[in-house]
């Protein structure tokens, strides 16, 4: 099978797993799967969305080079937690 192939039926197969996830794990009909699948999705593009607007466009501009040059961590506490929080550690940020 071409690699294309393979890959679509991986993706298809864990899309379907989601599916019964959201109908059979939450004891609703199979047929309602599909709810929880759309939410899945959504937050899934939100998320990667998030994270390459941050990282793309955000943490390549000399504009927060010089902002992490000064120390946010000192002098922007909060800011500094709630980034640290969203993006996973204080080591990503």
């Amino acid at each position: 099978l071409p690699v294309r192939v393979k890959h679509v039926t991986f993706v298809l197969s864990l899309w379907t797993c989601v599916w019964l996830l959201g109908s059979w794990g939450l004891d609703r009909p199979l047929i309602d799967g599909w709810k929880f699948t759309f939410m899945v999705s959504a937050f899934f593009r939100l998320g990667f969305a998030l994270a390459w607007i941050f990282i793309a466009n955000v943490n390549h501009c000399h504009m927060w080079n010089e902002f992490l040059a000064r120390d946010p961590e000192r002098t922007w506490p909060v800011l500094h937690a709630c980034m640290a929080f969203a993006l996973g550690g204080r080591h990503r940020w």
